[in-house]
């Protein structure tokens, strides 16, 4: 979103745009599969550099207010409630980020569908990025089918979905009994949430710099 955001107030085409979005959204699309990133030497320049503004935005996301007191909170409301430390931090740390997307998806579905059409042109020039090529380019391919979740505004799928995560987790796997505690504090936030998306969103971009970012990029 801060991709999509940055490249409307700088002006790049649609294209340039799309690939730019892609680029931002790859860490995340190989952290779904659980896959190291690794953008080979040569590569397209732009989706390098949405790579880059990745790793910038979530620096800048993770140290900020907004973002570091909504942990706080979260992880210990569930902690007060008998959820161990481990889960409970997980959870906290995620959670938000769901929420906060499922936010801002509704408005940003134009700069999403461009970014899964530009995953569909540049197939072929990732499959080198991760050292499993074989099981990344199936990962892509099911990504490509299935499209984004779109329920991460839906506190009782998202707090299922944290527990899916978790389970493959023995230290923070999740007893099933516990699965309301999570619901129940993901719902007194979602509406807070909700209602500073998009300006928090807003406070990202700035931060970020606008157009003068996307020149830093080398774009």
């Amino acid at each position: 979103f801060v991709a999509a955001r940055l490249a409307t107030e700088a002006g790049l085409p649609a294209v340039e745009s799309a690939d730019l979005c892609l680029g931002a959204a790859l860490p995340d699309f190989a952290a779904m599969g659980r896959f190291h990133l690794r953008p080979p030497p040569v590569t397209p320049a732009v989706l390098q550099s949405g790579v880059t503004l990745h790793h910038r935005t979530d620096e800048a996301f993770h140290g900020h207010p907004w973002f570091t007191e909504r942990v706080r909170s979260l992880r210990a409301a569930l902690e007060a409630q008998g959820i161990e430390r481990g889960p409970a931090r997980a959870i906290a740390h995620v959670g938000p980020e769901m929420l906060l997307d499922g936010a801002l998806l509704p408005a940003n579905l134009v700069a999403v569908d461009a970014t899964f059409v530009a995953l569909r042109r540049h197939r072929v020039h990732l499959a080198p990025w991760t050292e499993r090529t074989v099981d990344w380019e199936a990962h892509l391919d099911r990504l490509i089918a299935q499209g984004l979740p779109t329920d991460y505004g839906d506190t009782t799928a998202v707090g299922h979905r944290l527990v899916r995560i978790l389970s493959h987790r023995p230290r923070l796997e999740l007893p099933e009994h516990q699965v309301q505690i999570v619901i129940g504090e993901l719902e007194r936030r979602h509406e807070a949430i909700g209602e500073t998306a998009n300006a928090f969103l807003g406070e990202l971009v700035a931060f970020l710099g606008t157009t003068s970012a996307i020149r830093a990029l080398g774009l």
